[in-house]
């Protein structure tokens, strides 16, 4: 035996026992120590940083609708109207299946600062085809914007591109949303599609968004983020239209949530919400004839929301005043 394993065999109980020099242990474990050692000091592998392009989400839905138990009678005595849509032409005297909504969002945050959304429609119509009618199902450009975050809480923002116009409670909430099949016309007449191209300033104080989150974690049905307070300037001939006057619109936004529990009782637990938006625009209608209107319109509203989220149970209200362009039926023109 080798010399250091003779003095370990003969050492007396109960002393400390000193561990051999490498240089006398067999070659096996001197060389197996210094392995065991570079093992546990290996350091931790880092985890792949993901490009940008891998931080996109794809998603969408689609909305289905039969038109014949909502469509009314075919014919009506005169001048009585016939259940009609603004929004939805496929409400007529002979429809029957249509979709209402087919749209196909990617989205995703491209840096820590810059956010990207884009969203296009599969169920949009285009007419002026053979003998006028109708081509359905293009694929169209619904929003193409992006968010530029000037804080690490993510509380001021600007938007580039098309986008929502912050203008009316409803109008902002998302489709997919939304409890009725369509907006109401009064609320959605000054915005038609809601979108516009354009730039918006937004900001959300942090205790207001710490609101919204626990009412998004309750499922509830918001009108998404688009702050507590806003201000933009768009085209203003709405939604995929060529910009016709050279001038801009111009609209605000404001709305603030709040807790009614210290109302106690059957207010334990509500959320209300309270705002109001303008709208101050120069715009020009199309025309029969073709083409759009040679005068510009004024088209300026003012618009106040005031809602109970629904826990269990809720109430929402939205009323606008304004002035805009109108079919003077005595005249055969249109006045503002």
């Amino acid at each position: 035996m080798q010399q250091g394993t003779t003095q370990l065999a003969a050492a007396p109980t109960g002393s400390a026992i000193t561990a051999p020099a490498s240089s006398t242990l067999s070659p096996s474990v001197a060389g197996s120590a210094p392995q065991a050692v570079q093992v546990a000091a290996a350091a931790p592998a880092t985890a792949k940083k993901k490009g940008w392009f891998e931080k996109l989400q794809i998603r969408g839905y689609t909305q289905l609708r039969m038109n014949e138990i909502v469509g009314g009678a075919k014919t009506a005595p005169s001048g009585v109207a016939r259940v009609r849509s603004v929004q939805d032409g496929g409400i007529n005297d002979n429809g029957n299946f249509s979709i209402r909504r087919a749209r196909l969002v990617v989205q995703g945050d491209i840096s820590d600062r810059v956010s990207l959304y884009m969203q296009g429609d599969l169920a949009t119509s285009t007419s002026n085809q053979s003998n006028g009618e109708s081509r359905l199902h293009y694929f169209q450009m619904r929003d193409a914007y992006a968010d530029v975050f000037l804080d690490e809480a993510k509380s001021f923002r600007l938007r580039f591109g098309q986008s929502k116009v912050p203008f009316g409670w409803e109008n902002m909430q998302s489709s997919q949303n939304r409890v009725p099949l369509d907006r109401t016309d009064p609320i959605n007449q000054p915005v038609p599609g809601e979108r516009d191209l354009g730039a918006v300033a937004y900001y959300t104080p942090p205790a207001f968004q710490a609101i919204w989150n626990e009412l998004a974690k309750d499922e509830q049905k918001l009108f998404g983020n688009y702050g507590a307070l806003g201000f933009g300037v768009f085209n203003g001939q709405s939604v995929n239209r060529t910009e016709r006057n050279g001038g801009l619109m111009t609209v605000a936004l404001a709305t603030m949530p709040i807790r009614l529990d210290g109302l106690g009782g059957i207010f334990e637990g509500q959320v209300a919400e309270i705002g109001a938006s303008g709208i101050l625009n120069k715009f020009r209608p199309e025309v029969r004839s073709g083409g759009v209107s040679a005068t510009e319109f004024a088209d300026n509203h003012v618009g106040i929301h005031a809602m109970i989220y629904p826990r269990p149970f809720g109430i929402q209200a939205e009323w606008k005043w304004g002035k805009g362009p109108v079919w003077d039926a005595p005249s055969s023109s249109i006045k503002s």
